[in-house]
């Protein structure tokens, strides 16, 4: 073989200019039917954000091993506390430093029923400590 050749055949293949396809494509989408005149049809994000997806299998404990590719992707470090969020027919699972937690302050009003006057915070912890109480008991009587 000559050097030209084998040149050839070992250089790295040239990177892909996605910009000009990207143009390409919006040059494909103008309109130019008669009676219509010039209209464009261009994609909102040229760039997409593609979701990445791995199997994992599930132990018998009901344990997953996240991918380190994603551990590393998201900066999960042993011992972050995730959340797991069902929704549908799926579970999402988010770093618990993400997620805001609702106070009584928030969330109040929610419980509330009509003819009855609202609890206060300290009236409402003594009736949690009282029931907790009671199923302390009752479950030392069982």
């Amino acid at each position: 073989m000559r050097a030209t050749e084998i040149s050839r055949q070992t250089a790295p293949p040239r990177p892909v200019d996605h910009s000009s396809i990207r143009r390409r494509a919006a040059l494909r989408a103008i309109d130019t039917s008669p009676g219509i005149g010039l209209s464009f049809v261009l994609p909102i994000r040229l760039t997409e954000q593609r979701p990445s997806v791995e199997t994992v299998k599930m132990s018998s404990k009901g344990q997953i091993v996240i991918p380190k590719a994603m551990r590393d992707s998201h900066h999960l470090q042993p011992g972050v506390e995730l959340v797991i969020i069902e929704e549908g027919n799926s579970l999402r699972l988010v770093p618990a430093a993400n997620v805001k937690r609702a106070t009584i302050d928030e969330v109040g009003g929610i419980l509330h029923r009509a003819g009855r006057a609202p609890m206060s915070d300290d009236d409402m912890r003594a009736a949690l400590r009282a029931k907790a109480k009671a199923n302390d008991d009752a479950s030392k009587h069982a």
